[in-house]
């Protein structure tokens, strides 16, 4: 008898449907506690998760305050340059981290 494997699934921040983690782009605080898009997830502490097709309607509201327990001071600009930038994208979501320092 084969084995399964479980798969983690987390809740989208817009439109709260249950996806498997992998599947969903995880947002994370920086050092001065603006959200950042997270691909590799690989930032330390909470995470939020939003699908790739609900990215364009992610707003820093009263969501984005829970889930990050009030300690989120505002969007990255690069959060906010991948929500403007949703029809340039590639059907793969482009999630790729800024190397800008």
């Amino acid at each position: 008898m084969g084995r399964t494997h479980h798969i983690p699934h987390r809740t989208c921040l817009v439109c709260r449907s249950r996806q498997p983690k992998a599947t969903l782009l995880r947002l994370a605080l920086d050092e001065r506690g603006r959200v950042v898009p997270d691909p590799r997830q690989v930032h330390p502490g909470r995470g939020a998760y939003v699908c790739r097709d609900c990215l364009g309607g992610l707003a820093f509201d009263r969501r984005i305050q829970r889930a990050f327990r009030g300690r989120a001071t505002s969007l990255s600009p690069l959060l906010q340059r991948w929500i403007g930038d949703r029809d340039e994208t590639p059907p793969d979501g482009g999630f790729q981290e800024d190397t800008q320092p």
